[in-house]
């Protein structure tokens, strides 16, 4: 609060004492609203996790869930106001939990070594930097490519993380998801430049409105930006996932609000910050093994940032697991990447997908070999300035779509999908 009050006093020497008197009482109604809903939560949730107790000893499950542990990291680079501040420290901490050690100490039930799900970030379309980023596309995907990720050895999941930036270029949160499109450009130049469409998503800050639901129903049938049941307690009202499911199931969001289950097929899973020991506790730990225990395959998961205490922050809730797990004895622990856990909640299939792209003059046919989780592929064009932009496609078949475009101006097209499992493929031809 001390830090709170010295802020807001160099700010009203800047802008008046009105604008920051208006911002303190957005603050303390933000603050105040988030305290009312994590005491509300925490009472809701020691009501429920005794209902669970009760309710598992009367009523056996005929089969034990199993509990899938999917620790991420949103993948950023160094960062200047963080231990990470430069590459040799943040690949320092990477290290540490790349090493076999480090991943042998975790093993699951069935003897399987831990594994990690990198969701990597690009810094793009910014003209402040005052965090020292990285800037720069495929800066930060390269890096962890190149030097840890390339052989895969522990067959980590790598995937899609995006922070939405200003029109402006200036630093900061963006909520306003149709405000600029540098969302498509950043994918297109993914499945361009490197081959890679993603299956899972998470959100910059977890930012997540209607909007960017909306959009991301078209494309990516995984998100793991649910922080249930917490939000922003600043002024800047940056999450909000406090109506979202809080008992480690997984839910299809409603288009009127993604926080709510609907009809939309995208699948929401929380994850929560293992860096805050208020957030993930013993409690939130013992939830999911009594889910678990009572018949359903449950996916437990953290997150941490790789500037931060990376392997400190692992070893925490890694360890709470451990602890909470010998009281169940009887449920069975998965390490799994993010996807090949959802594909085993989900009961879907690994079979692999295939796209086909044909050319012909200036028309494109795309063919899929089964049925895609979106409505179309994501186009993707680069043109023979090097611009890059998202194309339309019209259905022409079952599992085809066709395109016409001006072939003298585009030097390269690529397509990317996933199907209702997650499986990616990305299909491109240059020209």
């Amino acid at each position: 609060m001390a830090n709170l009050i010295r802020r807001l006093q160099a700010r009203s020497r800047k802008e008046g004492v009105l604008p920051v008197a208006l911002l303190a009482l957005k603050t303390l109604h933000r603050r105040l609203r988030y305290h009312t809903y994590f005491l509300s939560y925490l009472l809701k949730q020691e009501i429920y996790i005794h209902t669970l107790k009760i309710s598992n000893s009367i009523r056996r499950a005929s089969r034990q869930g199993t509990l899938f542990i999917v620790p991420i990291i949103d993948t950023e680079g160094p960062s200047s106001t963080d231990i990470g501040s430069d590459w040799s420290k943040v690949d320092e901490m990477v290290e540490e939990v790349m090493s076999r050690q480090f991943r042998t100490k975790f093993k699951d039930s069935f003897g399987n070594l831990l594994v990690l799900s990198w969701f990597i970030v690009d810094w793009v379309n910014y003209r402040q930097n005052p965090r020292k980023r990285i800037l720069g596309h495929h800066k930060i995907f390269d890096h962890f490519h190149d030097l840890w990720l390339s052989e895969n050895r522990w067959k980590d999941g790598i995937y899609w993380h995006y922070h939405h930036s200003k029109s402006d270029g200036s630093w900061g949160i963006h909520k306003d998801w149709n405000d600029n499109r540098y969302y498509e450009d950043v994918l297109c130049r993914k499945i361009i430049d490197r081959n890679f469409f993603p299956s899972c998503y998470r959100a910059g800050n977890t930012m997540e409105t209607n909007a960017s639901s909306a959009w991301l129903e078209k494309w990516i049938p995984f998100d793991f930006s649910s922080r249930s049941p917490f939000i922003d307690d600043t002024a800047e009202d940056i999450f909000d996932w406090h109506n979202s499911p809080t008992d480690w199931s997984v839910y299809h969001p409603s288009h009127r609000d993604y926080q709510v289950r609907g009809d939309m097929k995208r699948w929401v899973f929380r994850s929560l910050d293992a860096d805050n020991r208020k957030w993930f506790t013993q409690r939130e730990v013992e939830n999911a093994f009594l889910r678990a225990k009572g018949g359903k395959d449950t996916i437990l998961s953290f997150f941490s940032h790789d500037y931060k205490d990376l392997s400190g922050d692992f070893r925490y809730a890694l360890d709470l697991i451990k602890c909470v797990a010998k009281s169940y004895p009887e449920v069975e622990m998965r390490n799994a990447s993010a996807k090949d856990a959802v594909s085993k909640i989900i009961k879907e299939n690994k079979v692999p997908l295939k796209l086909k792209l044909t050319l012909k003059k200036d028309s494109l046919v795309i063919k899929s070999d089964k049925e895609l989780f979106s409505e179309q592929p994501f186009l993707a064009f680069k043109d023979v300035r090097g611009s890059y932009f998202r194309g339309d496609v019209k259905k022409i078949g079952k599992n085809v779509w066709g395109c016409r475009f001006e072939r003298k101006s585009i030097a390269s097209i690529a397509v990317g999908a996933a199907d209702k499992s997650g499986n990616t493929c990305v299909a491109r031809i240059d020209l």
